[in-house]
């Protein structure tokens, strides 16, 4: 196996994911709508990560047919995570003509990605996708922790804050022994993910 720390990571990512897309749906209820949309998002990160662990770990050394299709399912899997983050804001701002424009945003915005693809296949298209809905997220709950003072607001907050953050890891290459940059990543993004998962609760109206 090619950079197993990163195999490792990523498929520890795939599977809180799954995980988390799994108990959002089985959970249901009144608020399902709100849920669903999480569920379909963190589904779409999972495939992601599955897609990205499996190139690295056996694809990353040389060039191949199905190497080059994992890579690419990875990229399509973040752009659609990028879309699906921009309808679940539709969903949560109060105000109807928000709603409207997060929506025309995610279309205008997939349409570019999906042209950007054919010029490049570098992580950071698909990773700086992800920045415009998660600041949109992040202002989201900002505005609503505001108001209420949820302590799983403040939880969402800080992992929505830390999904982009962790960037600088891959950016100055920042390593903590045995993981890599890249690894490192991952394992951040797994706690980002978890904190965002432990707020869906709050941001729905739901009892702590």
């Amino acid at each position: 196996m090619l950079q197993a720390d990163i195999v490792l990571t990523d498929y520890l990512l795939a599977v809180e994911c799954f995980l988390f897309a799994a108990l959002l749906l089985r959970r249901g209820g009144s608020f399902g709508r709100v849920e669903t949309a999480f569920a379909m998002t963190f589904a779409a990160l999972g495939l992601a990560a599955l897609f990205g662990g499996t190139w690295h770990g056996f694809f990353s050394d040389a060039e191949s047919n199905l190497g080059t299709t994992l890579w690419t399912a990875t990229l399509i899997s973040l752009g659609l995570t990028a879309a699906l983050l921009w309808r679940l804001a539709a969903i949560l701002v109060p105000i109807r003509i928000w709603s409207q424009i997060f929506g025309a945003i995610a279309i205008a915005q997939s349409l570019v990605y999906v042209a950007l693809l054919f010029q490049t296949d570098r992580f950071a298209l698909g990773s700086l996708s992800l920045v415009p809905p998660l600041c949109a997220m992040i202002v989201l709950y900002l505005n609503r922790y505001r108001k209420t003072a949820q302590a799983g607001l403040l939880a969402g907050l800080v992992g929505f804050l830390l999904i982009p953050a962790a960037g600088a890891i891959l950016y100055w290459e920042l390593t903590i022994a045995p993981l890599s940059p890249i690894a490192l990543y991952h394992v951040v993004q797994v706690v980002a993910f978890w904190l965002v998962f432990v707020s869906i609760p709050s941001i729905t109206g739901q009892p702590e």
